[in-house]
Formats: structure tokens, C-alpha cells, sequence
């Protein structure tokens, strides 16, 4: 009996090792996003989708790394593999359909995210859309969300103020701005706030 269990032990072995360096592939792509080594990150979890298709995560992180690097079309086909498992994975996808242009297929990701968890970046890239659309109140709804549900989303604050300023309410422009100012001062966006405010 041991000579015949023999076998199916050593395959679930060489299956946990298996399992184990995939898994340590995959944290290091994660870890190489993070530290924002997008190139690297990117080579890396193209090695681990080649061999697991599938994988949304591997699959989320490399869309996210190729976005960082303009890549948009590719990042696509790995988000919209990411997509389904991942609600995160969906705003990811909004924002690279945003990106693209693609104003009605981020809208309608977005629409299909809202049925998952609620996430302040969803209703943010939401409200990003349609400020693009010229939709400034419809947009400031949104960030409104986003604010609800994250109250120090400084870039919510940032194109809440912008929106603000579409609608001719400059008192609320400027709180939003003041506070993006107060929870992001080195963001690259602070000098251009800073002088706007010195304007008025």
C-alpha cells in the first residue's frame, strides 16, 4: 500500500512547490508595482501570466504596471481578464477606457462596478469621466460619493474643486481645494492650487 501512495505524494509535493514559487513570483511582481518599477513589474508578471493565464491578480497588477507606462491597449487586455474576479481590477479598467478616450466604456464599467463593493475610486474615476463629458454637476455628484465614503481622497478634493469651478461656486472651490492642499501639499498638482488660490 505505501509503494502505491508513494506516487500521489510526491505530485502533491512538486504541486506545493509549485504553488509556493508561483505565489513568490507573483508577491514580488506586486512589491515591484509598489515600489513603482513598472518596467521591472511588468517583466515579471508577463513571465507568471505566460505560464497562469488566468490569474486575476497577476493579471490586475500587470494592466495596473502597463497603465503607469502609457501602455493603454495592453494594459486593457489584462484588466478586462482581471475584470470580473476583481471589482478593483474594473475601476483600473475605467480609468485606462478614460485615459483612451473611451468616455462611454469607462461609464459603463463603472455602472457594472456599482453592483460590487463600494469603492471611493470608483465614483472618482466616475466623476473624471464626466467632467471630460462637461458634466460638471453630474461629476461633482460623484465625487461627492467618493468623498462619503473616503472623506480624505485628496485628488476627490482636487477635481471636486474643479468641478466647483465649472459651476461658478468658488466658495466651494476653494474649500475643496484648501483641503486638497492639507492632505496632499507635495502632490505634482500643488503649485498650480497654490497659485490659483493666491489669484483670487
Amino acid at each position: 500500500m505505501t509503494g502505491m501512495l508513494r506516487p500521489i505524494s510526491l505530485s502533491i509535493l512538486f504541486w506545493s512547490v509549485g504553488s509556493a514559487a508561483f505565489a513568490a513570483d507573483v508577491e514580488t511582481g506586486v512589491k515591484q508595482y509598489q515600489d513603482k518599477k513598472y518596467a521591472i513589474a511588468e517583466d515579471t508578471l508577463r513571465a507568471v501570466v505566460a505560464e497562469h493565464a488566468e490569474d486575476a491578480q497577476a493579471n490586475h497588477y500587470l494592466g495596473l504596471a502597463l497603465m503607469e507606462q502609457k501602455k493603454y491597449a495592453e494594459a486593457e487586455e489584462f484588466l478586462l481578464k482581471a475584470s470580473t474576479p476583481r471589482p478593483d481590477a474594473r475601476v483600473a479598467l475605467a480609468k485606462v477606457y478614460m485615459l483612451q478616450d473611451k468616455l462611454d466604456d469607462a461609464l459603463h464599467v463603472i455602472h457594472e462596478a456599482e453592483e460590487g463593493p463600494k469603492d471611493p475610486e470608483l465614483y472618482l474615476t466616475q466623476g473624471m469621466v464626466l467632467l471630460k463629458q462637461e458634466k460638471a454637476a453630474e461629476a461633482a455628484g460623484a465625487f461627492n460619493k467618493a468623498l462619503e465614503l473616503d472623506g480624505k481622497n485628496a485628488y476627490a478634493h482636487y477635481y471636486m474643486g474643479m468641478a466647483q469651478n465649472k459651476l461658478k461656486r468658488a466658495d466651494l472651490m476653494i474649500n475643496h481645494y484648501e483641503l486638497f492642499l492639507q492632505l496632499a501639499p507635495r502632490a505634482p498638482e500643488a503649485a498650480r492650487v497654490r497659485a490659483l488660490l493666491r489669484s483670487l
